[in-house]
This record gives structure tokens, C-alpha cells and sequence, in this order.
């Protein structure tokens, strides 16, 4: 009766830990993507006016490395493990059969014994990934403010009204390919930037159901800075960010799962 009693408050005591471990890495995600994406809240915060757009762009573009050290943290966080990254890492054939990490997938970027830690393995990534990240950023945007561009000629027209949805589109499908992207760039840190842009414009069309799961998320967290700012920047920011990098990884995933079933075989 004791050991049984002793068990189930040893299995609480996990499940807490477990609870609270994450909690803090959340937290610790919002805080770091904030510093890693500084240009692009310094906008948002400082500027707050929609009619600068182009500003908004490059700071986007400028914010990609933190974007992408936090995607690289999320990966491979022990308290947020996904069962998916780690069966690429170690290689997981067609038959369950476990075998070596495949050759150009990247090494973890958090040890595997760490807990809530998380700075130094953000800063890490972001130096490791900062000049390929910044490339996919700086590609992804220009196309968005092409888009955006065209879109405030076209509504000057009468019949350009007509051609909004389209654009709004393309936009959407841009930055879902930058995020797509910078799933590549953390999984395949040594690949041609040319080829992962192409790889994730393509991903980018694939599984969009979960697509409209991160604009949801998105739209609801700028929805939540513009009503409770701080708030919302402390407890949110982690949480949307993880939601947004899981949402590109799955559409990642069709690639870099065929990958690693490829260099097994």
C-alpha cells in the first residue's frame, strides 16, 4: 500500500516537474525570440503605423536568424521533444529499424540532458544559422513586398479589387515558404539556399490545412499585443512561436522524412 501510495506520488511529482519545466521554457522561448527578433518589435512597437510598411519588410528580413534559433531550440529541447525530429535524427527506417543519422541532417543543438535551458542554446543556433537565415529572409521578404507593392496599385485601379485575393495569397504563400525555410535551413544547415527556397515554396502548398492554423495563431496573438500588449508579449510569444514552427515542421516533414528513409535504404 505504501509503495503503491509512494509511486503515485513520485508519478505527480514527475508530471509537475514536467509541467513546470515547461512553463519555464515557454517563457524563456517568448523572451529569447523577442531579443532574436528585436528589429521587427522595435518596428511594430516603436513605429506602430501600418503606412511604413516597407519598414515592417525589413525588419522581417532582419529577424529571420532569430526565427530560425528558436525553430533550431524548439527541434531539439528536451522538455519539448518531438518524436519526429528525433526518428530523422537517428534515422528510423521504413521497418522501425534504428540506424545512424542521416548524412547532412543537422546535429542536435540542445544537449540532451538539459532542462529548461535555453539561452545558450538559442544564441548558439543563432550565430551557426545567422547568415543562411538571413539570406531566406531577405529572399522571402522582397517577394512579399513586391506582392504588397502590386496589391496598393492594383486597389488604385476599379477593377483591382478583383485581383486582391490573389495577392493576399501569394503573400500568405511566402511567408509560410520563409518559415518552411527556415525548417530547412535548422534540419540542413549545409544545403544550397537556393535549393531549400525552392524545396519549402514548394512545401509551402502541401498539408494547408495546417497553414490556416498558424494564421489563426498569429492573427490571434497580433490581436492580443494590440489589446494587452505585455502581457501577451510575456506569456504568448513562446507558445505562438512554437505553434508556428510546428506547423512548418509537419509541412516540412514530407521532404525530410523521404530524406532520411532515402540515405537509409
Amino acid at each position: 500500500m505504501e509503495r503503491g501510495h509512494e509511486a503515485e506520488q513520485g508519478g505527480f511529482g514527475a508530471v509537475y516537474v514536467k509541467v513546470v519545466n515547461t512553463v519555464l521554457v515557454m517563457l524563456l522561448a517568448g523572451l529569447c525570440l523577442v531579443v532574436g527578433m528585436a528589429p521587427l518589435f522595435a518596428v511594430a512597437f516603436g513605429v506602430g503605423d501600418l503606412s511604413y510598411w516597407p519598414g515592417y519588410i525589413i525588419a522581417a528580413a532582419l529577424s529571420a536568424p532569430g526565427l530560425a534559433a528558436e525553430f533550431a531550440v524548439f527541434r531539439d529541447h528536451p522538455t519539448l521533444f518531438s518524436a519526429n525530429a528525433l526518428s530523422r535524427r537517428i534515422g528510423i527506417g521504413r521497418n522501425g529499424e534504428t540506424s545512424y543519422r542521416p548524412e547532412g541532417i543537422a546535429d542536435p543543438y540542445v544537449r540532451v540532458d538539459s532542462s529548461v535551458a535555453f539561452a545558450r542554446p538559442f544564441l548558439r543556433a543563432y550565430a551557426r544559422l545567422f547568415p543562411r537565415a538571413l539570406a531566406m529572409g531577405a529572399m522571402f521578404m522582397a517577394l512579399v513586398f513586391c506582392f504588397v507593392y502590386d496589391l496598393l496599385l492594383f486597389m488604385q485601379t476599379a477593377w483591382g479589387v478583383a485581383v486582391v485575393p490573389l495577392m493576399v495569397v501569394c503573400m500568405v504563400v511566402a511567408i509560410q515558404s520563409m518559415l518552411i525555410s527556415l525548417v530547412l535551413v535548422v534540419e540542413c544547415p549545409n544545403a544550397n539556399v537556393l535549393t531549400l527556397a525552392r524545396n519549402a515554396v514548394l512545401l509551402s502548398v502541401r498539408r494547408i490545412p495546417i497553414v490556416i492554423v498558424s494564421i489563426v495563431a498569429i492573427g490571434g496573438y497580433l490581436w492580443g499585443l494590440a489589446s494587452a500588449g505585455l502581457l501577451v508579449l510575456v506569456f504568448a510569444t513562446g507558445v505562438v512561436a512554437y505553434v508556428v514552427w510546428a506547423s512548418a515542421r509537419w509541412q516540412a516533414d514530407v521532404l525530410l522524412g523521404r530524406l532520411a528513409e532515402a540515405r537509409i535504404d
